[in-house]
Formats: C-alpha cells, sequence, structure tokens
C-alpha cells in the first residue's frame, strides 16, 4: 500500500501527464490509501474522464491546451478539437472550477510571431472561456536538456512582445470572463498563479453535499503555506507529486520534464 506523508493532496503529475497515461494508477491512488484532494496535470484528460465520477470529489485540472499543431511542438497531443471539447465536457458535468486553463509555455520562432500567439490565444478562449473562471500562462524555459532539442529560431519573447501578448491576453479575459495569472514568472501585469490552490480545493470541498471535515480542517490550516520543494518563484501550496520523469508519451520538444527516452515504466509512478 502507498502511504502519503503527512499531506493529503497529490499532484498527478508536474513530471508526466498521469491522466492521459496512466488513468488507472490515479484511480488506484484514491483507492485505500490517504489521498483526499488531487491536482492533475494533463494535455489529454480524455483516458481518466470515464474514471472521474469514481473519485473522492475533490479534485481539478490544469489543462493545458496550446495551439502548436502547425509547427509541431506537441506532436502526440490530441488534435485542438478534442482537446477543447474534452474541458467542455469535464467543466460541463463537474462545474468550471475543475479546469484551470493553462496556455503554456508561450515561445516564438521565425514564424510563430506575437501576434499570431494572441491569435492562437483568442482562438482557444472564444471557445472555453465559458467553461473556466481562470487562465494560467508562462514563458519558455530554456533549460541545457530543452535548448538542445529545440531550433535555435525558437525564442523567448522580448520585452516589448512581452507587453503586446500580455495586454492583448488581458483584453480577451476580460471579454471572455476569466482572470489570468502568472505560474513561476516575474511581472507586475498579472497576479502570480498558486497552481497548487488549496483555496480552489476548499471550495470545491464546501461544494459537496457532505464536505470532507478532515480535509477541511488541512486546508484551513496550511492555506497560507508555499511548496518548499518547487522552485523559488513558484506560489503552489504543498502536494506531494507521484509522477516519474520521462514516462510522457506527447514528446513535447519544449517540456522540462522529458530528459531522456521515455521510460518502460508501466505506472507513471515515481519517488516522493
Amino acid at each position: 500500500m502507498l502511504i502519503l506523508r503527512a499531506c493529503p493532496v497529490v499532484s498527478l503529475s508536474r513530471r508526466t501527464d498521469m491522466p492521459a497515461f496512466f488513468p488507472d494508477r490515479c484511480r488506484d491512488l484514491f483507492d485505500g490509501n490517504a489521498v483526499r484532494a488531487a491536482v492533475f496535470w494533463s494535455k489529454n484528460p480524455e483516458p481518466l474522464y470515464p474514471y472521474l465520477a469514481e473519485l473522492p470529489p475533490v479534485w481539478y485540472f490544469q489543462y493545458t491546451i496550446n495551439d502548436y499543431e502547425r509547427e509541431g511542438y506537441e506532436p502526440n497531443v490530441p488534435p485542438l478539437r478534442d482537446r477543447v471539447a474534452t474541458l467542455q465536457k469535464i467543466s460541463d458535468e463537474f462545474g468550471k472550477m475543475r479546469c484551470v486553463w493553462r496556455f503554456d509555455p508561450i515561445l516564438l520562432d521565425d514564424n510563430l510571431t506575437y501576434a499570431t500567439i494572441i491569435a492562437k490565444f483568442e482562438r482557444i478562449a472564444a471557445h472555453v472561456g465559458d467553461y473556466v473562471d481562470q487562465c494560467i500562462i508562462s514563458y519558455l524555459d530554456r533549460y541545457g536538456h530543452v535548448a538542445a532539442r529545440l531550433s535555435p529560431t525558437v525564442r523567448v519573447p522580448n520585452q516589448i512582445e512581452v507587453m503586446e501578448i500580455e495586454g492583448a491576453f488581458a483584453r480577451i479575459a476580460q471579454q471572455y470572463g476569466f482572470t489570468l495569472a502568472y505560474c513561476a514568472e516575474t511581472s507586475t501585469t498579472f497576479s502570480p498563479a498558486r497552481c497548487v490552490d488549496y483555496r480552489r480545493l476548499f471550495a470545491i470541498n464546501a461544494m459537496q453535499e457532505r464536505p470532507d471535515t478532515e480535509l477541511w480542517e488541512y486546508l484551513t490550516r496550511y492555506m497560507d503555506s508555499t511548496d518548499m520543494s518547487q522552485r523559488s518563484r513558484c506560489h503552489c501550496n504543498p502536494a506531494i507529486d507521484l509522477g516519474e520523469y520521462g514516462t510522457c508519451r506527447h514528446h513535447c520538444t519544449y517540456c522540462y520534464a522529458q530528459k531522456s527516452e521515455v521510460s518502460d515504466r508501466q505506472t507513471g509512478l515515481g519517488a516522493f
């Protein structure tokens, strides 16, 4: 049996797309364990969808929906229309608090201009704006192992381009009725995000017919705590991340979590 240490909140996962590739393990983690709440990270939660009604009710998705289909930076994710439809389905059935839209990372190349990024963002927002209450953005981090996979033309927007992007994003978000926040960035344009957010989990728990009182007490006690295992600009509340690096099969070229060939492990579970 998997025994969690102290924290009843799990992150599934910053290291791999467990909802896409290991949905049965996501389900099994709630069975007979101390897991009381979960934050799922995914580009394709459709394989987990059939299990969602079976899970304890306090969970939500950090759901990344980009549009890099033409550029080929996300070679193995489903078509954009299918990813949007999955978000709409989950939000309709379980409520819009269950899906936080992530548009990240933002990157440019010789053909992918800041104006194109704005157009892509607006196109997605037009279809998901009624189904989410927040969008989280971030920019490309060129870690050494990531840079080795990228074309030399791939780059982070410069300061002027960032101002144009963020100004347009703010207008679009206001138009479609959701808020914007940063993930581990420094800026005065938007507020910092808590991707693992105890306030969101608290609100979801409070909406249940029979709220989990032990979870209620835990979230209340640690509402303002920060996960010290994450990078310095991260504002996430604590969670135990149970994913394993090298097990994601999306093969996104910009991904920091893909450091080597995909592992043969079948569970996607790593050390914690």
